[in-house]
This record gives C-alpha cells, structure tokens and sequence, in this order.
C-alpha cells in the first residue's frame, strides 16, 4: 500500500512542487468563481503547459487544479446567486439568502469548512480501499482489461446519455479517432487521410483534449454571453460570522457525514461528478431536516450540499486510479496528463507507478486545503472577477488554449487540431450529447484494441479466452446487465407513455 509514498511525499516538499500546487490551487479557484468556467476548462487550458515539466511535479499541478475550483464556484452562488460551477447548484438555495441576511462571510466559511471536511472525507476513503485497489489491479491481464474498457464504456454511454445508443455512438466515435496511426501491435499505417507524417503517432493528445473541452466551452460562452450578475449587493459581514460559520459547521456531525458518504459513492459511480451529489446530498438533507430556514438560508442545507461535492473527487479518483475508467469528466483530463507524461492508465498503473498514484492524493488533498484557506481569505476579491466581461474572457481563453496546443510540438497542425476539436465539441454539446463517452473512448481505444490483440495471441485465435477466465466473464456480464437494463428501462418507459 505505502509503495512509492516516500517519493510523492519528498517531491511534494520541493519548492517547486509547493510552488507549482498553490499555482494550480490559484487557478482552478478562479476558473470556479468565473461562471461557465470550472476544473476542467482550467485543466485543459493547463495541460499542454505541464509539457517539459518534471512529471512529479506535473501531476500535482493539475490534481491541485482538479480539487480546488469546487469551492471557488460556491463563492458566486453565495455572494450572487450564480453558482460558478455545476457543483454549486445546490449551494445557491441555502448561500445566496444567508449573504442577504447579512451573513455571506458566515456562509462563506461554513462551504470552506464544509468543503475541506468533505475533501478529507473523501480521500481518506481512497486512502483506506488503496490496498484492496492494488490488490485488484493485479488480477487484471488481457482480457479482464479488455472487459474492463467495455464495461466502462457501456456504463459512461449509459449513465451520461440516458440513452445507451447514443452513449455508445459517441463513444465508438473516440474510439474510432484513438485508432488513426501507426499500430503499435499490427504495425499498420491506417486512417491518415492521405498524410505521410504528421498523423503517424495519431491525433495528439494535448491538442484535441484542450479543443472539446477548453475552446468548446468558450464558443459556447461567447455564443450565450455571461449570466449578468445579481444587481443587489450582499453585506459580507465581520470576522466573527466567519468564525461562527466554522463552527456552525460541526454542529450538525450527521448530516455531514451523510453528506460525504453521498459525495463518494456518487463519485465512484462512472461519469456522475459532483453536480449530481451537490443535488442529492441536499436533496436527502432537505426532506429530513427539521430546520424551518431549509430553502431559506438554512445553515444544515449549506453543510449538506457543500460537503458533498467536495468528497466526490475521492470517489471520482478511485476507478480512475484503479481500473483507468474516470469518475469524472475531470479525471478523464487527468488521464490525458498521465499519458502526456508517460504515465500507463488502467490497472498497470497501481502496479508499476504507486508513486504517481500517491502524487493525484496529495495533490487532491493540498490542492482542496489550499483553496478552501486561500478562497476564504480572498473571497471579497475573488467575487469582483465574475463582473469580467465575455468579451474579455473569451479572447483570453482561446489565446491561451491555441497558444498551449502549439507549444508542445510547435507545429501548426496541432492548432487546426484544437480549433477543429473544439467546433466538434460544441456541436456536440449543443445537440445534447456528452463529451466524456468521447473522451473515454478517445483515451482507451488503444488500449481496448492491444488487449484485446494480446488476447488473441495468448489464446491461439480463440475468443474463449473473455469468457474462461473469471474477472474477464464477471465483467462480460456486467456489460451484459448494463445493456438488459437500458432495454428493460426503455420498455417500461414505452408502456408507461402508452
């Protein structure tokens, strides 16, 4: 279990490290208090910049972002009613009545309370399966990774789409995308488009990643402009509401941990996040709660909906540390980081690279500390950058996303990559679909295929081999249940509108 922890712990007390987490901290901060904007545009925005780093370093950078814009979307819904992420949805309901009261410090301080509690929460449960994770990865050869990418394939297309057909077009889309190049088993040169060079190593990573995620999000901002922020100002409050609010915090131990329990299991779920355990975790908090000021500043509905977002990213990092199949949208960058910088996705990685894994803990942990400390702190300031206008930002942002994709080869190409990536991810946003199916694809589509190659090989040609061995059948009639179920789901659904 503790493999690799004196690594990631002596590199996180580099300067550099330290330097490079509270950069990241910073970032993904201000990425959640611009509403539009969150971890993952923040991410994708960041990754070609991480080319040329130190991969240790790299890492925690990137994982600091991923953990810290959370609570950086609670202090627009707080101080505006504008939630600055999915995630804060639900902390509008009980924040922005709190800050008309009067009490927007106190507020503030019980989603950084919260937050960071429910951060701690969550990792500490990664913590604690890491053993188990481990001892799982090893049972994985083959044909159980094979299984493996197909069962998460089918839930992703699923669980996003709500449509299983749809979710798997999408995702046979990225897969069909990670195939063009030079194959790696079959030395094949297939799907170039007529290009002797440039697509010999396939599309690049970087440069279509930060395309459907960063510069999709900014077609979309400049498409709809930004929500105007609520013209009614909010008194903050002194110094003793936010002592207050830490303290208001763990007042209510049960809901809590409810909250946070919520927050994780939702997280291991594939492709949910932490927009859905914001909701849910309020949701549960609001039908069992006693307190007459639920939906009116109530400070348990606050603990519920900010503690519960925050615990999901450990469970977000759990199948994606462990099986290479991301929780979250986020995690799914994050994979593009490991893969830029060498690092083998899937179950190889508990295997061969526990030091790596023990990186994305402490960067989690440092990257939700620091926010909460620092977003606090900053919180008067940090709300004056919602008041940028759209026609600033966006600029910005693609400057930055075509300037990125560039640096890392320096070759043109890599931009109409982006910039096409990026038309293609808006079209497909706007027509309903969901980017991660297409990412995941796009990421383990090679994978799937070297597996599923190997084996072939081991087997002598025999397709048995998926179903004799037994992680690899349990997993095939995982697939099989997933599928049953949207079916049986679609034809009671039909017979109910009957």
């Amino acid at each position: 279990m503790f493999d690799g922890i004196s690594v990631a712990a002596s590199a996180l007390l580099q300067p550099s490290a330290l330097a490079f987490i509270i950069l990241g901290s910073i970032i993904g901060l201000v990425a959640g208090v611009l509403p539009g904007l969150g971890n993952v545009q923040a991410m994708a925005m960041a990754l070609p910049f991480t080319f040329g780093m130190d991969r240790v370093t790299a890492i925690y950078f990137l994982s600091a972002i991923c953990a810290s814009a959370t609570y950086g979307g609670s202090v627009p819904a707080i101080l505006i009613n504008v939630p600055g992420t999915p995630a804060s949805a639900a902390t509008t309901i009980e924040g922005y009545p709190m800050a008309k009261r009067g009490e927007a410090n106190r507020a503030l301080a019980i989603s950084a309370t919260a937050s960071l509690m429910g951060g701690l929460v969550g990792i500490g449960v990664l913590v604690v399966t890491l053993p188990f994770l481990k001892w799982a990865a090893l049972l994985f050869g083959p044909p159980e990774t094979f299984m493996l990418v197909l069962l998460g394939l089918v839930t992703i297309a699923y669980a996003i789409q709500g449509n299983i057909i749809r979710g798997l077009a999408i995702s046979g889309i990225g897969i069909l995308l990670s195939l063009i190049g030079y194959a790696s088993v079959t030395g094949v040169y297939r799907f170039s488009l007529g290009s002797k060079n440039y697509l010999w190593d396939g599309i690049e990573q970087v440069a279509f990643l930060t395309g459907v995620f960063g510069l999709s999000e900014a077609i979309q901002l400049g498409m709809k402009g930004r929500v105007a922020a609520h013209a009614e100002v909010v008194t903050l409050g002194g110094f003793r509401g936010t002592l207050q609010g830490i303290v208001d915090t763990f007042r209510y131990p049960l809901t809590f941990i409810r909250s946070s329990v919520v927050g994780v299991v939702v997280g291991i779920a594939p492709g949910v996040g932490g927009s859905v355990s914001n909701v849910v975790a309020y949701a549960m908090t609001a039908q069992i709660s006693k307190d007459p000021l639920i939906g009116k500043g109530s400070v348990e509905g606050l603990v519920a909906a900010e503690s519960a977002n925050n615990a999901t990213y450990g469970g977000d990092a759990i199948p994606t540390l462990a099986f290479g199949i991301p929780g979250s949208v986020a995690m799914a960058v994050l994979l593009g980081g490991l893969n830029l910088h060498g690092v083998p996705v899937g179950p190889w990685l508990m295997r061969e690279h526990m030091e790596i894994v023990w990186v994305v803990v402490f960067g989690l942990l440092a990257g939700t500390a620091v926010s909460c400390v620092g977003g606090l702190v900053l919180a008067r300031w940090l709300a004056r950058i919602t008041l940028v206008p759209t026609d600033l930002l966006v600029p910005a942002i693609v400057v930055l996303i075509l300037t990125g994709a560039y640096a890392i080869r320096q070759n043109f190409w890599d931009v109409v990559v982006a910039v096409l990536s990026g038309i293609f991810g808006y079209f497909l946003t706007r027509n309903g679909f969901s980017l991660l199916p297409l990412i995941i694809g796009f990421l383990l589509g090679a994978v799937a295929e070297q597996a599923f190659i190997q084996s072939l090989h081991i087997s002598e040609g025999s397709l048995a081999i998926f179903f004799t061995h037994p992680v690899s059948l349990l997993l095939f009639l995982g697939v099989v249940a997933t599928v049953l179920y949207s079916v049986f789901q679609r034809l009671v659904a039909k017979g109910v509108a009957q």
